[in-house]
């Protein structure tokens, strides 16, 4: 149980390289208004030397204090220390309203990813409110390919996230009167232990969905609605944002072509 804290020239054109590339991600909920919400989503971009859980195993210090508090300094800390300090990492937090992403809303930020010849996966990793200790990620370092080998962009990337890959961080008993994250009166800090491993939702004896409906939480809504193994809950877009001077070069080589044909 975790304790609340909370010059390069116009005319070059590079497919990948050190000085990054800049791409638009966008984090979508696509429930329900009064369905579950999720915490700002934490993401990763690395040479998938970053593996966030297994199944079945213990969580580490850094996905149950995603799980229990939606907070990510530790796997942060992690997965610096996973890459050698050489991957790109940042949390994604909604404007859109109360901090949590709500059902129905989506945003879209635009970042600058360093090292893309080396830092070529995509990790995410988010809480689903309210609940005790539930949370969405990729266990595979491998799963999300943005940038080929050279460096350059691999998409535009869509990442459909079903309600079969919500997980339990086993780190916190299911009840979320006790312990629960984002409910209205109850401290998030206590709670018991869990189960003590990473498990599927959908291996779980009981439902922790159940605890969750009729809850109401701080930012003022009521989750009425859960979802099933084959819900669409989530989903996050990749794409590259156009550079200028791609159109210049563009237009110039258009220009040299004109000018062959005429002579």
């Amino acid at each position: 149980m975790l304790q609340a804290g909370m010059g390069i020239g116009a005319l070059t054109l590079i497919a990948g390289s050190a000085f990054g590339q800049n791409l638009l991600v966008t984090f979508e909920n696509v429930g329900p208004a009064d369905g579950v919400a999720f915490t700002p989503l934490w993401v990763g971009f690395h040479d998938g030397s970053f593996d966030s859980y297994d199944g079945g195993a213990p969580a580490s210090a850094g996905i149950e204090q995603i799980a229990e508090l939606g907070q990510t300094g530790l796997i942060s800390s992690e997965f610096n220390t996973a890459t050698g300090g050489n991957g790109f990492d940042t949390t994604l937090a909604s404007s859109d309203g109360p901090p949590p992403f709500l059902g129905g809303q989506s945003q879209t930020f635009e970042l600058n990813v360093t090292d893309t010849t080396n830092n070529r996966y995509f990790s995410y990793a988010s809480m689903v409110i309210p609940s005790n200790d539930l949370f969405i990620a990729n266990g595979n370092p491998f799963a999300h390919l943005i940038f080929n080998v050279d460096g350059s962009f691999a998409g535009p990337v869509t990442i459909d996230i079903f309600g079969r890959e919500v997980n339990d961080a086993g780190t916190e008993a299911n009840s979320v009167l006790n312990g629960g994250a984002f409910v209205d009166g109850v401290d998030a800090t206590l709670g018991g232990p869990g189960e003590g491993l990473i498990a599927n939702i959908g291996e779980l004896a009981t439902d922790p969905l159940d605890d969750i409906l009729g809850t109401l939480t701080p930012p003022g809504f009521t989750v009425n609605q859960g979802f099933g193994a084959d819900t669409l809950i989530a989903r996050i877009t990749i794409e590259q944002v156009p550079t200028p001077g791609a159109g210049v070069l563009a237009a110039i080589g258009g220009l040299a072509a004109m000018r062959r044909r005429r002579h």
